[in-house]
């Protein structure tokens, strides 16, 4: 007789567990996949957001790539957090109730387990997504246009200094604090430092009035 003939003997005769085990294993498998999920989404929503709004306008990577970078500091975490969180389950009293390897292996009981594993770490997932109700989702985007902006706009001055063979070219933009209006340089050639300039004052003053 084949070793898995035996087991299927076995199981065939193996008292299954009762109702109360099988909601207790249901509870104890799911509540270290709330914690999981939760950890999991939270961390890579809240790292994800903080690269792509610092590394990915540095460097111009891609929103999946921040995304991606994320993911893996959250699996990292995961890893090390996921034995805390069955140990806080342990210590509040809610442990897997105790079964044979043959009450163990009956389809029941790990379907029973399964169920729990997986409604744990949908609860956490959405438990853990929290971030996005405070979370700016279009600050990386905008970042990114404002660097590109720039770096246009710094073309252009290099470009119009060489084309006009002049000494020096500022980019100019009109700020008005509590009616007081001023020009300040937003793009200047390396010849210049950033200055502000008063509406009326010079012939840049009177153009600009």
């Amino acid at each position: 007789m084949g070793e898995a003939e035996a087991l299927l003997n076995q199981q065939e005769v193996t008292q299954p567990p009762t109702s109360a085990q099988l909601n207790m294993l249901f509870i104890a498998s799911a509540l270290p996949f709330v914690g999981f999920g939760f950890l999991d989404n939270f961390l890579m929503i809240v790292c994800g957001e903080l690269i792509d709004s610092s590394l990915c306008v540095m460097f111009s990577l891609s929103t999946m790539a921040a995304a991606a970078i994320g993911n893996t500091i959250s699996d990292v975490a995961g890893i090390f957090s996921g034995g805390v969180v069955e140990d806080l389950a342990r210590r509040a009293g809610v442990e897997e109730p105790p079964l044979d390897r043959a009450q163990e292996l009956l389809w029941v009981t790990k379907m029973r387990k399964y169920a729990g594993q997986s409604l744990g770490i949908i609860l956490g997932c959405i438990l853990g997504c929290c971030p996005l109700l405070w979370m700016d989702p279009y600050q990386g985007e905008r970042l990114k246009r404002e660097k590109e902006r720039n770096e246009m706009f710094q073309t252009v001055i290099l470009k119009v200094q060489k084309i006009l063979d002049a000494e020096a070219v500022a980019l100019m933009s009109l700020v008005d604090e509590e009616h007081g209006q001023q020009l300040r340089s937003t793009h200047v050639s390396p010849e210049l430092r950033p200055f502000v300039w008063q509406v009326g004052v010079g012939f840049i003053g009177h153009v600009a009035e």
